[in-house]
């Protein structure tokens, strides 16, 4: 998730444009199951990815977001082939590691659906944090730029003869 969502200098959240080739893979990876496409979605204020394939035996949505859920391999030659590659860190535990991954982007929020066949999530930037943060930067800024020009206006009008 870092390498999808990173932190810019102003500690605010951008949705790429693009993704780097580990991101992609690491994406694709979650569609290995059925083969087939996988769809990414880049929007201003969200990032939306589809998979092929539903939730696997008795997975559900509510399961996932109760956090109450016991991890099943569907494949697992591909689980273990990713194991010997390094690519799993820890089985059964991708949307726990999400939730953990986004406790340090507290402007990015999540929702899992699945529609038809596949299974979909969307990160949603949530803009309303952003304003009120561009608010006070920009109110603070203006504040200091202005109020620093109007001490040098007035002093150059209070002291006319002074040269650089």
């Amino acid at each position: 998730m870092s390498a999808i969502l990173p932190i810019n200098e102003n500690q605010t959240i951008e949705f790429k444009t693009s993704f780097q080739k580990e991101v992609i893979n690491t994406i694709v990876a979650f569609s290995n199951t059925k083969g087939g496409k996988i769809y990414i979605g880049v929007n201003d204020d969200k990032i939306v990815i589809s998979s092929p394939g539903k939730l696997y035996d008795d997975m559900t949505l509510d399961k996932i977001q109760s956090k109450n859920y016991q991890s099943s391999l569907r494949n697992k030659l591909v689980a273990e082939a990713f194991y010997l590659t390094a690519k799993t860190e820890k089985y059964g535990t991708g949307f726990i590691r999400i939730d953990n991954e986004l406790k340090d982007f507290p402007n990015v929020t999540y929702e899992f659906k699945e529609i038809a066949n596949a299974l979909q999530i969307t990160f949603f930037k949530n803009t309303k944090n952003n304003e009120g943060v561009n608010g006070g930067v920009n109110g603070s800024v203006n504040g200091g730029v202005n109020g620093g020009v109007n001490e040098v206006y007035n002093y150059i009008k209070n002291n006319p003869d002074t040269k650089a």
